[in-house]
């Protein structure tokens, strides 16, 4: 039996592509390596700049933020200020107002005893925690009270000015607390 011929290799073609590779291998050295100083020396700088920049960007970003926030706080604490002082003028006025009360619910409960035209009328306050020019310092003053003074007094109350000199006297009358008194006007 013949056995079938093989090709064989061929010494011209095999030295060829030796030469070839020996000539590719020995241009190798002209490929940047990556543990080339130089290469690693700018790749450590432009993560350097890459850095530097970042914190300077962070640098700005909390300046910003800072004067945002001084800003925020600053309008925060003036609002907060606005509040408290209304609040304070609210405290002060229903102090004053509780003062008033006070003042002149004891007034008015000495004043209901009155009964003479001689007897001493005890002062009322205004809503403005002061007393009136011009109280009757009596019952007898208060029923002989010119039209205008009764007229100031009611308004200093902030009460109605309306009707006759007559029915003024009477609201007043009642304002003050001497409801029991029997005037005659």
């Amino acid at each position: 039996m013949a056995q079938a011929q093989l090709p064989l290799p061929k010494p011209e073609v095999m030295e060829t592509c030796l030469r070839g590779l020996a000539d590719q291998v020995a241009l190798l050295g002209n490929v940047p390596v990556m543990n080339d100083a130089t290469v690693l020396q700018q790749i450590m700088r432009t993560l350097t700049n890459i850095q530097t920049g970042m914190e300077a960007m962070e640098a700005r970003i909390d300046t910003r933020m800072d004067a945002k926030l001084a800003a925020m706080e600053a309008r925060i604490n003036t609002r907060f200020d606005a509040i408290d002082n209304r609040i304070s003028e609210s405290e002060t006025r229903i102090e004053r107002r509780l003062d008033v009360m006070d003042h002149n619910t004891v007034a008015r409960f000495y004043n209901w005893d009155v009964k003479a035209p001689e007897q001493r009328l005890e002062k009322l306050k205004t809503s403005m925690n002061v007393f009136p020019d011009g109280f009757p310092e009596t019952l007898g003053q208060l029923s002989s009270l010119s039209v205008a003074r009764t007229d100031a007094l009611l308004a200093a109350y902030g009460l109605p000015i309306i009707g006759n000199i007559a029915s003024k006297r009477k609201s007043l009358r009642q304002f003050l607390g001497a409801i029991m008194a029997r005037m005659d006007n």
